[in-house]
């Protein structure tokens, strides 16, 4: 709820080994942060999107032409030795943090919020108040253009997509076996 808009639609998105993906639309965030949980609870990797939406009827609810608001500027940090290896993240969660640390002395950027992936690292900045997808993308645009000229390794598409998803957090990510939880660090 920290980092979602006070109005418009809520979608999740829900991912299980063998199974077709499941997208849910909610009129609340209380709902749908309770359907998450549920779903955590059944196994499945819980992801919501970032924005809320305008129509929740039409055939793809979490489509860019229907985000109505978003209330921060969020990056994916990717870490694990194939991640690494690619040169799309970092070998550890260790190093990965180290990195950001290092972006956000050198950029003097606000502390933000940290919420340990299972796997990596998502990082949002939460806006006072939710802005129009155009207003935001600009900034989200500078976000990113930031991070590459200051070699902060993040996947580039999700910081600028205001229909994205990243997990919930107080799930489980089950790509590992036990799977690790996904929680927020420090303050919320």
């Amino acid at each position: 709820s920290a980092v979602l808009p006070d109005v418009g639609h809520y979608c999740l998105l829900l991912l299980k080994k063998n199974k077709p993906p499941i997208q849910k639309v909610y009129d609340t965030i209380d709902i749908a942060d309770y359907a998450a949980h549920g779903f955590d609870r059944e196994g499945y990797d819980t992801y919501f999107a970032v924005s809320s939406f305008k129509d929740p009827t039409i055939d793809t609810p979490r489509a860019l032409l229907n985000v109505l608001h978003t209330k921060a500027l969020f990056l994916d940090i990717d870490c694990g030795l194939e991640k690494a290896k690619k040169g799309l993240g970092y070998a550890t969660k260790e190093d990965g943090m180290a990195a950001l640390k290092a972006f956000l002395k050198e950029t003097g950027m606000p502390t933000p919020t940290y919420v340990d992936s299972g796997r990596g690292w998502h990082i949002y900045w939460v806006l006072t108040e939710a802005i129009e997808y155009e207003e935001w993308y600009l900034v989200a645009e500078s976000l990113k253009q930031l991070t590459k000229n200051k070699g902060l390794i993040c996947d580039p598409a999700v910081t600028s997509d205001a229909s994205r998803v990243l997990r919930v957090p107080k799930t489980h990510n089950y790509k590992d076996n036990p799977p690790n939880p996904v929680k927020v660090m420090g303050d919320e």
